[in-house]
């Protein structure tokens, strides 16, 4: 099992923390037990741990392309508490600072580097759609 988007298509708001939260809860709610579904449980699903196609059941390792993000320690969604908690609980995309996947940084402080022009090209392709 795993969880992810495809693009906009399926999921307008492209937040998969927010998507993590609205998961573990409907595990809680179908299952109507708080530990249908452990925060240790929802992280790895949400991490590729749990779906040998998405995922790396080891991520970080010498030679290999990394795939990472770095957060915003001081937010106040991580800011108390356990992290793995708060991040399937509490966070959204917000929290997220720098991403880097496959070795290559796609956004550093929260910039993405030629955003305008891909926000620009977004607009044309979906323009054409009517």
């Amino acid at each position: 099992m795993a969880l992810g988007t495809d693009g906009a298509g399926s999921n307008n708001s492209l937040d998969l923390l927010a998507d993590l939260k609205q998961f573990a809860l409907i595990q809680r709610h179908d299952a109507e037990s708080a530990e249908a579904i452990p925060v240790e449980e929802a992280w790895a699903i949400a991490t590729g741990r749990r779906s040998p196609l998405t995922g790396d059941p080891d991520p970080l390792a010498a030679g290999k392309p990394a795939d990472f993000l770095l957060l915003d320690a001081d937010s106040h969604e991580l800011a108390l508490g356990d992290l793995t908690s708060n991040l399937v609980y509490t966070s959204t995309g917000s929290v997220v600072k720098t991403t880097v996947v496959d070795g290559e940084v796609l956004m550093k402080d929260r910039v993405i580097e030629g955003a305008d022009e891909i926000v620009a090209k977004a607009r044309e392709r979906a323009a054409g759609w009517d």
